[in-house]
């Protein structure tokens, strides 16, 4: 899988973004935190299905420990939690 291959490289923290919310973003942000991932979602990179799914899947991610973050974020996010061997450019 994806995350296996990350993990190989010394990755430890992903971010997602994409449509939608409360379908695939949720599948690959929970599996991703499941994996060991520290896992942050860009919620305005997202769309979702339903109101009821976005608030279903924001319930779900703060359970798992998804975080969810704005995209003027993503470089602090980076530099605050940077891990990984492999230094991100940006």
């Amino acid at each position: 899988s994806l995350f296996l291959d990350l993990l190989k490289l010394g990755v430890t923290d992903v971010f997602i973004c994409g449509l939608a919310f409360d379908v695939c973003v949720k599948y690959s942000a929970i599996d991703a935190v499941e994996q060991g991932f520290k896992t942050h979602v860009i919620a305005d990179g997202c769309r979702g299905v339903t109101s009821e799914g976005i608030a279903k899947t924001k319930e779900e991610f703060d359970q798992k420990g998804v975080i969810i973050i704005q995209s003027n974020k993503v470089c602090a996010a980076v530099d605050e939690n940077s891990r990984s061997k492999h230094k991100i450019k940006y």
